[in-house]
């Protein structure tokens, strides 16, 4: 673990030992599920704050991707990080958590 230092570093040294995967980009690719939102047949809003390290915005062409699906449509937010808003004038930071 000290060997440790980025998610990146993780996923070769960690996720890639219990999974199947030729390498990490191989496994960001298969993982990922932008080649699913074509797929998308109903109304759906995504929302990812630009500062989220784990699903980073500047990765992916959001143009051209979210323009190939009338029902899915980006809501792009400045801060947030990874499944977290803040609110109000002086940010406080909300967190999230799914049952």
């Amino acid at each position: 673990m000290s060997k440790i230092k980025y998610y990146r570093d993780f996923d070769r040294l960690v996720t890639l030992k219990f999974f199947e995967f030729d390498s990490v980009d191989d496994y960001y690719i298969k993982s990922s599920s932008i080649y699913d939102l074509q797929h998308v047949n109903v109304p759906s809003l995504f929302i990812n704050a630009k500062d989220d390290v784990l699903s980073p915005v500047d990765t992916i062409d959001i143009q051209s991707t979210f323009k190939i699906n009338p029902n899915i449509i980006l809501l792009l937010t400045r801060w947030g990080g990874h499944v977290c808003w803040f609110t109000g004038l002086k940010p406080k930071r909300v967190s999230l958590s799914i049952s």
